[in-house]
């Protein structure tokens, strides 16, 4: 039988991983934002060769990774999944896709998804799933791709269209609240999870009838709507608090040349993206710990970053 201090630390670590586990996303979108002048520097030299050289060589990595059962191989493909797609958001923006390109690449993913899914060795499910030999999302796969094209040709294509409707009436008020509160909502997004399940089902507020009875789906509506009351309120008190929760870390000006402040920038981003996706995968609370040294590498980075040449000391400004 378990003690109540080990099962005190399993709950501790559930909660902590469930919280973290979406901060993925930060450590990608780090890594992306810091290579912004390479990739644009890349496609104006090479152009639509750059995604399709990183889709290339993703589904390289994903053959030798599955077929020598090795999956820290695929680790590669957190960078080119995501730098691929990253790269084809450049190209869109450059005017380089077309509606034509677009709709033929969204024709040509659609036709490999299913096929991948059926007779290759990924999942259905975009999602990690224990038990699969093979994961889509958790490192990114050549289905996850194929799923990322078929979206982006279809949502490129139809731009002229979006802008059109969504110009009109209410609809840009409505989506400049969305995108002011698009990423706190993200972020905290699990908070309610956590804190609702806490709460409702220890004490019996939220029903539990027997899985998959009907009683279970109308209870899964009732579990959405709570859901989404408190995160409603969540994001009320993040949006009255801005100021603070939003604000920019303060910088220290340093008397340094511009070249060494720059490689600190990148060095500190380096740092906080390894650290988040540290979190992302461990949590919070790993075996019912605090994530020292992920949250020491974390506020070593952050203090990295906030160092900038101090704009009275010319001499050192290149």
């Amino acid at each position: 039988m378990c003690s109540p201090r080990v099962i005190s630390r399993t709950v501790l670590e559930l909660g902590g991983w469930a919280v973290a586990m979406h901060l993925w996303f930060l450590a990608v979108y780090l890594m992306v934002v810091a290579l912004t002048p390479l990739a644009v520097a890349a496609h104006r030299r090479w152009g639509l060769a750059v995604p399709v050289t990183l889709g290339a060589c993703l589904i390289v990595v994903d053959a030798v990774g599955i077929a020598t059962d090795h999956p820290e191989i695929r680790m590669a493909n957190y960078f080119f999944c995501w730098a691929a797609i990253y790269q084809l958001g450049i190209a869109w923006h450059d005017g380089l896709l077309r509606r034509r390109t677009l709709l033929s690449m969204a024709v040509v993913a659609a036709l490999a998804l299913p096929a991948l899914v059926t007779w290759g060795p990924y999942p259905i499910a975009m999602i990690g799933v224990p038990g699969d030999r093979v994961e889509n999302s958790a490192p990114p796969s050549a289905a996850l791709l194929a799923l990322a094209l078929v979206q982006i040709g279809v949502l490129f294509a139809i731009v002229p269209v979006l802008n059109r409707v969504l110009a009109r009436g209410v609809w840009p008020r409505v989506l400049a609240i969305a995108n002011e509160n698009v990423m706190a909502l993200y972020l905290w997004h699990m908070l309610p999870v956590i804190v609702v399940t806490l709460v409702g089902y220890p004490t019996g507020l939220l029903p539990q009838p027997p899985l998959g009875s009907g009683a279970w789906w109308l209870a899964r509506l009732e579990w959405e709507l709570v859901l989404a009351v408190v995160a409603a309120g969540l994001l009320t008190l993040l949006a009255w608090q801005r100021r603070f929760v939003a604000a920019p870390i303060p910088t220290v000006a340093v008397p340094i040349p511009r070249a060494i402040a720059e490689g600190l920038l990148y060095t500190g981003t380096a740092a906080c993206a390894l650290a988040l996706a540290v979190l992302s995968a461990n949590g919070f609370a790993p075996g019912g710990r605090l994530p020292l040294l992920a949250a020491t590498l974390f506020l070593a980075g952050t203090a990295l970053v906030a160092v900038r040449p101090r704009a009275g000391d010319r001499e050192w400004i290149s």
